[in-house]
Protein backbone atom coordinates (compact mmCIF):
# COMPACT_ATOMS: atom_id res chain seq x y z
CA UNK A 1 0.00 0.00 0.00
CA UNK A 2 1.38 3.80 -0.76
CA UNK A 3 -0.34 6.97 0.01
CA UNK A 4 0.09 8.81 -3.24
CA UNK A 5 -0.79 12.72 -3.42
CA UNK A 6 -3.13 13.67 -5.79
CA UNK A 7 -2.16 17.30 -6.71
CA UNK A 8 0.78 17.38 -4.35
CA UNK A 9 3.55 19.44 -4.40
CA UNK A 10 6.65 19.10 -2.18
CA UNK A 11 8.38 22.19 -2.40
CA UNK A 12 11.14 22.33 -0.24
CA UNK A 13 14.13 24.56 -0.14
CA UNK A 14 16.55 25.50 2.69
CA UNK A 15 19.97 26.96 1.92
CA UNK A 16 19.52 26.81 -1.73
CA UNK A 17 20.37 23.31 -2.65
CA UNK A 18 18.37 20.31 -3.17
CA UNK A 19 19.78 16.17 -2.51
CA UNK A 20 19.02 13.81 -5.16
CA UNK A 21 20.68 10.58 -3.10
CA UNK A 22 21.03 7.99 -5.98
CA UNK A 23 23.38 5.91 -4.25
CA UNK A 24 21.15 6.35 -1.04
CA UNK A 25 18.18 5.76 -2.57
CA UNK A 26 15.91 8.71 -1.68
CA UNK A 27 15.63 12.31 -2.11
CA UNK A 28 16.27 14.32 0.58
CA UNK A 29 16.13 17.98 1.39
CA UNK A 30 17.70 20.40 3.95
CA UNK A 31 14.44 20.32 6.25
CA UNK A 32 15.24 16.86 6.76
CA UNK A 33 12.29 15.02 4.28
CA UNK A 34 12.84 11.96 3.19
CA UNK A 35 11.55 10.26 0.09
CA UNK A 36 12.72 6.92 -1.79
CA UNK A 37 12.76 7.00 -5.60
CA UNK A 38 9.88 4.66 -5.84
CA UNK A 39 8.26 7.38 -3.77
CA UNK A 40 9.24 10.46 -5.34
CA UNK A 41 8.15 8.30 -9.01
CA UNK A 42 4.90 7.86 -8.07
CA UNK A 43 4.63 11.40 -6.39
CA UNK A 44 5.65 12.73 -10.45
CA UNK A 45 3.73 10.16 -12.00
CA UNK A 46 0.36 11.63 -9.95
CA UNK A 47 1.27 15.41 -10.89
CA UNK A 48 1.42 14.49 -13.77
CA UNK A 49 -2.55 12.68 -14.01
CA UNK A 50 -0.94 8.87 -14.25
CA UNK A 51 -2.51 8.15 -11.52
CA UNK A 52 -6.41 8.68 -12.23
CA UNK A 53 -8.03 5.91 -13.97
CA UNK A 54 -9.04 6.24 -17.56
CA UNK A 55 -12.12 7.84 -18.71
CA UNK A 56 -15.20 4.99 -18.51
CA UNK A 57 -17.65 6.93 -20.79
CA UNK A 58 -17.10 9.15 -23.71
CA UNK A 59 -14.03 11.48 -23.81
CA UNK A 60 -14.79 15.50 -24.01
CA UNK A 61 -13.67 19.07 -23.58
CA UNK A 62 -13.77 18.63 -19.80
CA UNK A 63 -11.03 15.71 -19.20
CA UNK A 64 -8.41 18.24 -21.74
CA UNK A 65 -9.20 21.18 -19.20
CA UNK A 66 -8.75 18.90 -16.11
CA UNK A 67 -5.04 17.26 -18.21
CA UNK A 68 -4.06 20.56 -19.25
CA UNK A 69 -4.83 21.88 -15.40
CA UNK A 70 -2.60 18.98 -14.24
CA UNK A 71 0.18 19.02 -17.22
CA UNK A 72 0.24 22.93 -17.55
CA UNK A 73 1.55 22.45 -20.93
CA UNK A 74 1.23 20.22 -23.87
CA UNK A 75 4.29 20.69 -26.13
CA UNK A 76 3.97 20.56 -29.78
CA UNK A 77 6.45 18.73 -32.38
CA UNK A 78 5.53 17.92 -36.16
CA UNK A 79 7.13 14.25 -35.57
CA UNK A 80 4.51 11.73 -36.80
CA UNK A 81 5.24 8.48 -36.59
CA UNK A 82 1.42 7.38 -34.95
CA UNK A 83 -0.19 10.75 -34.66
CA UNK A 84 1.37 14.23 -34.12
CA UNK A 85 3.22 13.70 -30.75
CA UNK A 86 1.27 16.34 -28.75
CA UNK A 87 -2.13 14.06 -29.31
CA UNK A 88 0.49 10.97 -27.36
CA UNK A 89 0.11 12.30 -23.80
CA UNK A 90 -4.01 12.83 -23.99
CA UNK A 91 -4.18 8.87 -25.50
CA UNK A 92 -1.66 7.71 -22.42
CA UNK A 93 -4.11 9.21 -19.84
CA UNK A 94 -7.44 9.61 -21.34
CA UNK A 95 -7.39 6.60 -23.48
CA UNK A 96 -9.43 6.66 -26.70
CA UNK A 97 -10.31 10.34 -27.45
CA UNK A 98 -11.49 12.84 -30.53
CA UNK A 99 -8.27 13.52 -31.86
CA UNK A 100 -9.86 17.56 -32.84
CA UNK A 101 -9.88 17.77 -28.99
CA UNK A 102 -7.00 20.49 -29.19
CA UNK A 103 -7.97 22.02 -31.89
CA UNK A 104 -11.38 22.47 -30.72
CA UNK A 105 -10.12 23.85 -27.41
CA UNK A 106 -7.61 26.09 -29.19
CA UNK A 107 -10.86 27.53 -31.45
CA UNK A 108 -12.95 28.13 -28.50
CA UNK A 109 -9.60 30.48 -27.23
CA UNK A 110 -9.17 27.88 -23.92
CA UNK A 111 -5.70 27.09 -25.18
CA UNK A 112 -3.02 29.28 -27.55
CA UNK A 113 -0.04 28.63 -28.75
CA UNK A 114 3.56 30.14 -27.50
CA UNK A 115 6.94 29.25 -26.39
CA UNK A 116 6.09 28.40 -23.03
CA UNK A 117 8.45 25.17 -22.36
CA UNK A 118 9.51 24.78 -25.99
CA UNK A 119 6.37 25.49 -28.94
CA UNK A 120 3.48 24.56 -26.56
CA UNK A 121 -0.15 24.70 -26.35
CA UNK A 122 -0.95 26.53 -22.93
CA UNK A 123 -4.33 27.16 -20.84
CA UNK A 124 -5.28 31.19 -21.93
CA UNK A 125 -4.87 31.90 -18.19
CA UNK A 126 -1.09 31.69 -18.54
CA UNK A 127 -0.77 34.27 -21.27
CA UNK A 128 -0.22 37.02 -18.64
CA UNK A 129 2.94 35.09 -16.96
CA UNK A 130 3.97 35.05 -20.34
CA UNK A 131 4.23 38.92 -21.31
CA UNK A 132 7.75 38.77 -19.91
CA UNK A 133 8.99 36.54 -22.33
CA UNK A 134 7.40 38.60 -25.02
CA UNK A 135 8.45 41.86 -24.22
CA UNK A 136 12.09 40.13 -23.82
CA UNK A 137 14.96 40.31 -26.76
CA UNK A 138 14.67 37.51 -28.93
CA UNK A 139 18.65 36.64 -29.49
CA UNK A 140 18.31 36.16 -32.50
CA UNK A 141 21.28 37.73 -35.27
CA UNK A 142 19.19 37.56 -37.80
CA UNK A 143 16.26 39.25 -36.65
CA UNK A 144 18.79 42.26 -36.32
CA UNK A 145 20.90 41.47 -39.82
CA UNK A 146 16.93 41.51 -40.96
CA UNK A 147 15.56 44.72 -39.59
CA UNK A 148 19.10 46.46 -41.06
CA UNK A 149 18.47 44.92 -44.39
CA UNK A 150 15.11 45.32 -44.36
CA UNK A 151 13.88 48.83 -42.36
CA UNK A 152 10.57 48.78 -41.89
CA UNK A 153 9.72 44.91 -42.52
CA UNK A 154 8.36 43.78 -39.48
CA UNK A 155 5.74 46.21 -39.68
CA UNK A 156 4.76 45.70 -43.26
CA UNK A 157 3.91 42.12 -42.25
CA UNK A 158 2.01 43.02 -39.22
CA UNK A 159 0.33 45.27 -41.37
CA UNK A 160 -0.88 42.69 -44.40
CA UNK A 161 -2.13 40.58 -41.36
CA UNK A 162 -4.09 43.45 -40.05
CA UNK A 163 -5.70 44.16 -43.52
CA UNK A 164 -5.87 41.20 -45.23
CA UNK A 165 -6.28 38.33 -42.56
CA UNK A 166 -4.36 35.48 -41.17
CA UNK A 167 -1.21 34.09 -43.58
CA UNK A 168 1.03 31.34 -43.29
CA UNK A 169 4.54 31.95 -44.22
CA UNK A 170 4.24 30.26 -47.74
CA UNK A 171 1.94 33.21 -48.18
CA UNK A 172 5.06 35.34 -47.37
CA UNK A 173 7.46 33.25 -49.40
CA UNK A 174 10.82 35.19 -50.77
CA UNK A 175 13.15 32.42 -51.00
CA UNK A 176 15.56 32.50 -54.21
CA UNK A 177 17.12 29.13 -54.47
CA UNK A 178 17.21 25.73 -52.63
CA UNK A 179 16.00 25.78 -48.29
CA UNK A 180 18.88 24.64 -46.29
CA UNK A 181 18.74 22.97 -43.24
CA UNK A 182 15.63 23.11 -40.31
CA UNK A 183 16.07 26.98 -39.16
CA UNK A 184 16.91 28.32 -42.81
CA UNK A 185 14.09 30.61 -42.71
CA UNK A 186 13.39 33.16 -45.53
CA UNK A 187 12.21 36.67 -44.41
CA UNK A 188 8.89 36.05 -44.24
CA UNK A 189 9.13 32.91 -42.29
CA UNK A 190 11.41 34.74 -39.59
CA UNK A 191 9.30 38.36 -39.97
CA UNK A 192 6.09 36.08 -38.81
CA UNK A 193 7.99 34.13 -36.02
CA UNK A 194 9.69 37.28 -34.42
CA UNK A 195 6.18 38.52 -34.31
CA UNK A 196 4.86 35.50 -33.02
CA UNK A 197 7.68 35.48 -29.96
CA UNK A 198 6.83 39.51 -29.20
CA UNK A 199 2.76 38.55 -29.06
CA UNK A 200 2.16 40.61 -31.78
CA UNK A 201 0.80 37.46 -33.69
CA UNK A 202 -0.39 34.28 -32.36
CA UNK A 203 -0.23 31.15 -34.09
CA UNK A 204 -3.27 28.79 -34.59
CA UNK A 205 -2.53 25.17 -36.27
CA UNK A 206 -4.81 24.84 -39.59
CA UNK A 207 -6.21 20.91 -38.54
CA UNK A 208 -5.38 18.75 -41.92
CA UNK A 209 -2.04 19.24 -42.15
CA UNK A 210 -0.73 20.76 -39.11
CA UNK A 211 0.68 23.90 -40.36
CA UNK A 212 0.71 27.39 -38.27
CA UNK A 213 -1.50 30.07 -39.49
CA UNK A 214 -0.77 33.55 -37.78
CA UNK A 215 -2.93 36.02 -36.39
CA UNK A 216 -3.56 38.73 -34.86
CA UNK A 217 -3.45 38.26 -31.27
CA UNK A 218 -6.60 40.27 -30.63
CA UNK A 219 -8.26 37.80 -32.98
CA UNK A 220 -7.01 34.83 -31.03
CA UNK A 221 -6.65 35.59 -27.53
CA UNK A 222 -9.96 36.20 -25.45
CA UNK A 223 -10.47 39.92 -25.12
CA UNK A 224 -11.23 39.10 -21.19
CA UNK A 225 -7.92 37.31 -21.13
CA UNK A 226 -5.76 40.24 -22.37
CA UNK A 227 -7.42 42.60 -20.49
CA UNK A 228 -5.96 41.14 -17.34
CA UNK A 229 -2.68 43.13 -15.54
CA UNK A 230 0.61 42.27 -16.48
CA UNK A 231 2.62 40.88 -13.32
CA UNK A 232 6.32 41.66 -13.10
CA UNK A 233 8.92 39.56 -14.43
CA UNK A 234 9.54 38.67 -11.45
CA UNK A 235 6.24 37.95 -10.19
CA UNK A 236 5.48 35.91 -13.25
CA UNK A 237 8.71 34.02 -12.63
CA UNK A 238 7.42 33.18 -8.88
CA UNK A 239 3.84 32.16 -9.81
CA UNK A 240 5.70 29.96 -12.74
CA UNK A 241 7.58 28.21 -10.31
CA UNK A 242 4.87 27.64 -8.14
CA UNK A 243 3.13 26.53 -11.50
CA UNK A 244 6.08 24.05 -12.05
CA UNK A 245 6.29 22.34 -8.83
CA UNK A 246 3.03 21.75 -9.11
CA UNK A 247 2.93 19.91 -12.16
CA UNK A 248 6.34 18.07 -11.12
CA UNK A 249 5.13 17.05 -7.85
CA UNK A 250 8.50 16.59 -6.66
CA UNK A 251 11.98 17.61 -8.48
CA UNK A 252 15.23 20.08 -7.92
CA UNK A 253 15.36 23.35 -9.32
CA UNK A 254 16.71 22.32 -12.30
CA UNK A 255 13.32 20.98 -12.97
CA UNK A 256 11.52 23.47 -11.93
CA UNK A 257 12.84 26.14 -13.75
CA UNK A 258 13.29 24.00 -17.14
CA UNK A 259 9.32 23.54 -16.91
CA UNK A 260 8.53 27.21 -18.06
CA UNK A 261 12.33 27.50 -19.47
CA UNK A 262 13.51 29.56 -16.84
CA UNK A 263 16.84 30.68 -15.72
CA UNK A 264 17.96 29.69 -13.26
CA UNK A 265 20.24 32.34 -11.93
CA UNK A 266 17.17 34.70 -11.99
CA UNK A 267 15.25 32.20 -10.43
CA UNK A 268 17.33 31.48 -7.30
CA UNK A 269 16.71 34.43 -5.28
CA UNK A 270 13.18 34.51 -6.35
CA UNK A 271 12.71 31.08 -5.30
CA UNK A 272 14.10 31.87 -1.94
CA UNK A 273 11.55 34.30 -1.10
CA UNK A 274 9.03 31.64 -1.69
CA UNK A 275 10.18 29.19 0.75
CA UNK A 276 9.23 30.87 3.79
CA UNK A 277 5.48 31.54 2.17
CA UNK A 278 5.39 27.99 0.69
CA UNK A 279 7.26 25.68 2.65
CA UNK A 280 5.10 22.60 1.47
CA UNK A 281 1.07 22.19 0.12
CA UNK A 282 -0.69 19.41 -0.19
CA UNK A 283 -4.59 18.51 -1.28
CA UNK A 284 -6.72 15.07 -1.40
CA UNK A 285 -5.14 12.17 -1.50
CA UNK A 286 -5.48 8.87 -3.46
CA UNK A 287 -4.60 5.53 -1.90
CA UNK A 288 -2.82 3.18 -4.40
CA UNK A 289 -2.98 -0.56 -4.54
Amino acid sequence: MFLLWNFFFLFFWSNNKFFFCLNRFKFETKLGIQLSNAQARRIALGAQGFNNPRPAGRVDRRHLRKLVEQMGVIQIDSVNVLVRSQELPLFARLGPHPRSLIWDASAAGELFEYWVHVASHAPVALHPLMRWRMDDGHGWNAVDKLEARRPGYLDEVLDRIRVDGPVMSGDLDQRVGKKGPWWDWDDGKLALEVLFHRGQVTGVRRQNDFARVYDLTENVIPAEILALPTPSPDEAHKELLVLAAHHHGVGTLDDLTDYYRLRIPRSRPLMNELSPRRPAAAGRSRRLE
